[in-house]
């Protein structure tokens, strides 16, 4: 249901090698439009802000493992 800015992309499992023996050869027909456009770059922005919500989580809990470090050597003195 493109805007009208589409084109189909055809994939299919034997088109860079021959599939052994016994293995069913399939294709999949896909629309490029401009929807799927959008829907990529929301999926990558979607990606980019998980990366650094783990990465903030993973800096704030080596912050707090190294100031109790720190705490525990000062209280040691």
């Amino acid at each position: 249901m493109g805007v009208g800015l589409t084109k189909t992309l055809k994939v299919c499992s034997n088109q860079y090698a021959e599939p052994p023996e016994g293995v069913p050869v399939w294709c999949v027909e896909q629309d490029l439009s401009i929807e799927a456009g959008i829907q990529l770059g929301l999926e990558a922005i979607l990606l980019v802000v998980v990366f650094l919500v783990f990465r903030a989580y993973f800096l704030w809990r080596k912050r707090k493992r190294i100031d109790a470090e720190n705490l525990e050597v000062v209280g040691h003195l």
